[in-house]
């Protein structure tokens, strides 16, 4: 009697880790997309990102990152003044993110196969997060001549600069497998610098500069499995 109760408590030991163990740690991936940007001239242009990172997950729905970023801000104005710019800019960030898996169902894993119908499954991967990052901004073309009329203070600016920002993420994993593995991300980031310089043209009284980011990515998860 007491070998079976040993042996049935080594059985549900065992069952119970393997059911825990739903998650592995650590991602790291490669994402592009496209910017757009509000700023001192009215008339953004879409231009072009790329990047990568890596994430540490803390639970299956809690994570924290980093990611480093290359890519392309334009805009433009009127005829009256001419103004325009281009931005080759890289930037690198911080982030924590939190998916709705975190409050929602009952938690069985986000990377197990489960009874849980697909629309569900996929609300559990949608996520919100926030960060700060530092971004290298670099005009590559600029109009510094002012017109004739126009006021010489508005093409005012630095060529070269460097902001901190703060991004807002709202995005969505899906996940390819039953085991973690290959992990699909689209993903919209509105980043609020914290400066007015990210056009090259630095005006008194003006706001401060933004822009944003829409990209489609690819992770890859790996080491241990981790207990639930």
């Amino acid at each position: 009697m007491t070998r079976l109760l040993l042996l049935f408590t080594f059985c549900s030991f065992v069952s119970l880790v393997s059911a825990q163990e739903n998650f592995r740690r650590y991602t790291i991936g490669a994402f592009a997309g496209i910017t757009t940007n509000s700023s001192d001239l009215p008339k953004a242009g879409n231009e072009t990102v790329f990047g990568g990172g890596a994430e540490i997950y803390l639970t299956k729905f809690l994570s924290g990152g980093m990611s480093f970023q290359k890519g392309k801000l334009s805009g433009s104005e009127n005829r009256s003044t001419q103004r325009y710019f281009l931005n080759e800019f890289t930037a690198i960030s911080f982030n924590s993110k939190v998916h709705l898996g975190q409050f929602i169902g009952r938690n069985k894993g986000r990377y197990q196969v489960n009874n849980e119908g697909l629309p569900k499954r996929v609300l559990k991967g949608i996520y919100l997060g926030t960060g700060g990052g530092l971004l290298n901004s670099s005009q590559s073309r600029i109009q510094r001549t002012p017109l004739a009329g126009a006021a010489s203070y508005i093409y005012v600016g630095q060529n070269k600069n460097k902001e901190l920002f703060i991004p807002a993420m709202l995005g969505l994993d899906i996940h390819t497998s039953q085991e973690p593995g290959l992990i699909f991300t689209v993903q919209y980031t509105m980043n609020f610098v914290l400066g007015d310089n990210m056009d090259g043209y630095l005006i008194s009284g003006s706001k401060n500069d933004t822009f944003s980011t829409l990209s489609l990515g690819i992770k890859y998860a790996f080491g241990r499995l981790q207990l639930n």
